[in-house]
């Protein structure tokens, strides 16, 4: 299997186990404090200001 070389931004909640890292090179990874479906819903401020900052982020 080819891994991506992108840089990859993985959000989670906190009860989720499973890891996009087996196929990802350069991955920044957040585990957001909250439980429920709709992270950009349910906990904005935990979510926006970290994909600003990855996308703010001058990349390798």
């Amino acid at each position: 299997m080819r891994r991506m070389i992108k840089p990859c931004l993985a959000i989670a909640m906190m009860i989720c186990v499973s890891s996009p890292a087996l196929a990802v090179e350069k991955i920044t990874r957040y585990l957001a404090k909250v439980n429920g479906h709709w992270l950009m819903g349910e906990a904005p401020d935990q979510v926006v200001p970290k994909i600003v900052a990855f996308l703010s982020a001058k990349q390798e």
